[in-house]
C-alpha cells in the first residue's frame, strides 16, 4: 500500500519523442547535384536533387551538403518540424577561373604561392575570393597582382608584363614611372 501511495503523488509521465519530419531538398541551379546528410560526422550520400529526406529526427539541426562538378560545395542546416516536410533550397555558386598570360611568356606562374605552371596556363576550380598571382622568368623582374574572384564570376583573363632585367627604372617624386631600356 505504502507504494501504491507514492504513485498517486508522483505519477510517472512519460513521453514520446516528437514524430519526424521530412525535408525536400531543391538546389539552384535545378537539378543534378549530390546531397549528403552529415550522421554521427559522417557525410552519407542521400541521392541527386532535387531529393526528400525522411524520418529525420524533429527538433534537431541536421546538416546538409550540395555538391556538383564545376561548383562549390554548399552547406545548409535545417531543422525540422514534427510530421512536416520543409522546402529547403541550397545555392550552389560555381567555381571561377581565370586565364594567366605573361610578355613573354613562359614565366612560371603562382598563385597564392602555390606553383600552377608556365604561361600561358588556365587555373580553374577557384572559390570566389582574394589570391595573390606571381610570375617569375630568368632575366626578368617578377609581376605580381591581387587578383580577386567575385561570386558567380566564371571567368577572368590576366595578362602580366614581366620587364627586363636590363630594364633601368627611375623613380621620382611624380606619380608616374619613367621606364628606360638600357
Amino acid at each position: 500500500t505504502q507504494l501504491k501511495d507514492f504513485e498517486l503523488k508522483f505519477p510517472l509521465v512519460v513521453s514520446s519523442p516528437p514524430p519526424p519530419g521530412n525535408a525536400l531538398i531543391t538546389t539552384t541551379p535545378t537539378g543534378g547535384a549530390n546531397i549528403y546528410l552529415d550522421v554521427n560526422g559522417a557525410w552519407i550520400s542521400k541521392g541527386v536533387s532535387p531529393v526528400t529526406l525522411t524520418n529525420l529526427k524533429s527538433y534537431v539541426d541536421h546538416n546538409v551538403k550540395a555538391t556538383k562538378t564545376g561548383y562549390q560545395d554548399a552547406y545548409a542546416v535545417i531543422d525540422i518540424i514534427p510530421g512536416e516536410t520543409i522546402n529547403v533550397n541550397i545555392a550552389l555558386q560555381l567555381y571561377g577561373s581565370i586565364s594567366v598570360t605573361t610578355n613573354p611568356p613562359g614565366a612560371q606562374i603562382y598563385l597564392d604561392n602555390v606553383y600552377k605552371g608556365l604561361s600561358p596556363i588556365p587555373i580553374s576550380d577557384l572559390n570566389s575570393g582574394t589570391y595573390t598571382l606571381l610570375a617569375i622568368k630568368d632575366d626578368y623582374y617578377e609581376a605580381s597582382q591581387v587578383v580577386t574572384i567575385p561570386p558567380l564570376t566564371q571567368s577572368i583573363n590576366f595578362d602580366l608584363v614581366l620587364l627586363p632585367l636590363s630594364t633601368k627604372l627611375n623613380y621620382t617624386k611624380d606619380p608616374l614611372l619613367r621606364v628606360d631600356t638600357i
